[in-house]
């Protein structure tokens, strides 16, 4: 192997050249390609084509991964390519060999790697969640900015920037399919009135389904489901309907304002932790 090594060295000008060669094509080819992807997700065409969003992250989400797999392909192929330059077929055999035993002993210290490439492949096929979908992977909730066969990348709201082994996915939760439901826990002191209660908020909830910002997200109207639960000091009132993926968290916050406002015109109190304290005189 050291003398196969050693007899690199003189190398000649015609060999130099063609590996100039080699190297200068496997760099412009990389550059092609990518050029090629990112013009064509700025195109006219691909937003005509994909006018639903969920498609077109998806389409977007597998160009990224192509992307990244051919410039590993093309700098394989390059080096492997080199070699044969410079290496006679036998000196080649030997090196291959050689590299072969070396893959052995390595294969045993990245099974992990391999488990997570196969991972990201099946949740690649099959459409577990794409670039810019809203997801919950274990603890950690948040925006998938990137996938790769290997990992995938969360932004949570904070900010932070986790990287999740594809091997460790075992679940997940995607808010950003189909559609998502709005949940709001009201609590009514059991001294008012609960038909002034439930209209109010069947009110809001017809209001915010006609409001020219808010109306093209919701699929079911935004009403009173019933009481819940009895609580200390109120009843639990919930509000609930069908809107678009991640479309719940705005419309929650909106109820809420529209809820607070409401409530202090038509003089409905709503429930807040109080605390007593007793001053004691000797």
């Amino acid at each position: 192997m050291n003398e196969i090594l050693q007899r690199l060295s003189p190398i000649s000008s015609e060999k130099a050249i063609k590996i100039l060669i080699i190297i200068i094509g496997a760099i412009l080819f990389t550059l092609l390609v990518r050029l090629i992807i990112n013009q064509f997700t700025k195109s006219r065409f691909y937003k005509d084509l994909f006018r639903k969003t969920a498609p077109k992250r998806r389409l977007k989400t597998f160009m990224m991964i192509t992307k990244n797999s051919l410039t590993t392909l093309v700098v394989l192929t390059s080096l492997f390519l080199i070699f044969d330059i410079l290496l006679e077929p036998k000196e080649l055999t030997t090196i291959l060999a050689s590299a072969g035993i070396i893959g052995v002993i390595l294969g045993f210290g990245a099974q992990s790697v391999i488990k997570d490439v196969i991972n990201g492949i099946f949740i690649l096929f099959e459409n577990q969640y794409v670039i810019g979908d809203s997801v919950k992977i274990g603890d950690i909730a948040g925006t998938i900015e990137d996938i790769t066969l290997r990992v995938t990348s969360i932004r949570d709201i904070e900010g932070h920037l986790h990287f999740i082994p594809n091997g460790e996915v075992k679940t997940v939760s995607n808010r950003s399919r189909q559609w998502s439901r709005v949940i709001l826990d009201v609590g009514v002191p059991y001294n008012e009135d609960l038909k002034k209660a439930f209209d109010l908020l069947n009110e809001i909830g017809k209001e915010i389904s006609e409001d020219e910002n808010y109306k093209n997200y919701i699929i079911t109207p935004i009403r009173v489901l019933g009481i819940t639960e009895f609580g200390e000091s109120s009843a639990i009132i919930r509000v609930w309907g069908k809107v678009k993926p991640g479309k719940n968290f705005p419309i929650n916050r909106e109820f809420r304002k529209r809820l607070i406002e409401k409530a202090g015109q038509l003089d409905l109190k709503i429930p807040y932790p109080k605390q007593a304290i007793i001053l004691k005189q000797e």
